[in-house]
């Protein structure tokens, strides 16, 4: 089979997981929200956990603390955090670490709720299924 540095330096589970999505994605793709004018027999998603029915009285409330924040802030990014966060990251990194001596890029970072989803998400990758990895406490 040979040498590929791609599949190489990712676990099989990880390599696999792309290919799971288009699935998944089709299985969803028929559904259609409800509304209760526009479309009073449409489904309620049960799969995230977003409440579209506050919006209207939440981003008000957070508009006050910080006037930036958009409609789309109140709800699910992308896993890796929002190009906002990842910007005020990369530009906090460049000054504070290392003297400024290295430029930290937006597109090199990654941000996850807490440290148990970070470990989450790099043993899913680097890990095999059934490789047991051990942890110092506390981390």
């Amino acid at each position: 089979e040979g040498y590929d540095a791609e599949r190489d330096q990712i676990t099989e589970r990880a390599y696999v997981a792309p290919r799971l999505l288009p699935q998944y994605l089709s299985d969803a793709g028929g559904i259609t929200p409800y509304h209760p004018k526009d479309n009073p027999t449409g489904h309620v998603s049960l799969s995230v956990a977003e409440n579209k029915t506050l919006e209207d009285l939440l981003l008000p409330k957070f508009q006050e603390a910080y006037k930036d924040i958009t409609a789309d802030l109140t709800y699910y990014q992308a896993t890796s955090g929002t190009p906002m966060l990842k910007q005020a990251m990369a530009k906090l990194m460049t000054r504070y670490l290392n003297g400024g001596h290295y430029t930290f890029l937006p597109e090199n970072m990654i941000a996850a709720a807490g440290c148990n989803a970070i470990l989450d998400n790099l043993f899913f990758c680097i890990a095999e299924q059934g490789d047991a990895v051990l942890l110092p406490k506390p981390y």
